[in-house]
């Protein structure tokens, strides 16, 4: 079954809530493929994207199946890939509801348009509505009871070091996300997650 990406993050994470995310740093081993693109004009790869030339790559407000709003963005650099979503529990993206941040590891597949991301350990949440608090407080959420408004916490991921298969197509500067967590996509299309260059 094929995943947009933050829903398949938060089918691989670890803590009891349905919001959760996963975090994680290290080396991945890299590819030598030779349809890289230079940074700033293509999606960047492992060969191109340095922690000096990371590229940001954001959603558009997407409302989920929950009826709160999200933007979703990634940046890629070195052999890490930094995964962030705010959440807002409103339809347009305008009140705060909480963030996620995690870290993955990732490689790109020789055969082109593939990268391989592994699940890291560790996702850190801030509530950011007193809604959210509350919330993550009453349900013991990540086994924490004393949440407070804006303070970020690490949560363990019991799904660390699973992998997710991805497969990304770019097109006028548009870049289209297919994500799977047992094989690789073959197309991404309107129906994946649809990101631009910030």
């Amino acid at each position: 079954m094929k995943y947009i990406i933050p829903i398949l993050f938060l089918v691989l994470s670890g803590c009891a809530n349905n919001e959760e995310y996963a975090t994680s740093s290290g080396s991945a081993e890299v590819s030598t493929s030779p349809f890289i693109t230079s940074p700033g004009t293509k999606f960047s790869t492992p060969q191109t994207a340095t922690k000096e030339s990371k590229e940001l790559w954001k959603t558009e407000c997407y409302v989920d199946s929950d009826n709160y709003s999200n933007y979703f963005q990634f940046t890629y650099a070195d052999n890490s890939i930094f995964v962030r979503e705010e959440q807002h529990s409103d339809a347009n993206c305008l009140t705060d509801y909480a963030l996620q941040e995690e870290t993955h590891t990732y490689n790109l597949i020789s055969e082109k348009n593939r990268f391989l991301i592994t699940i890291g350990s560790i996702t850190k949440r801030t509530p950011q509505s007193v809604l959210s608090t509350n919330f993550y407080n009453s349900d013991n959420n990540c086994d924490y009871d004393d949440w407070k408004l804006n303070t970020a916490k690490d949560c363990t991921n019991e799904k660390a070091r699973n992998v997710v298969y991805c497969f990304y197509q770019f097109n006028e500067n548009i870049l289209y996300l297919a994500c799977d967590s047992t094989t690789y996509p073959t197309s991404a299309d309107s129906t994946d997650m649809i990101f631009t260059k910030q």
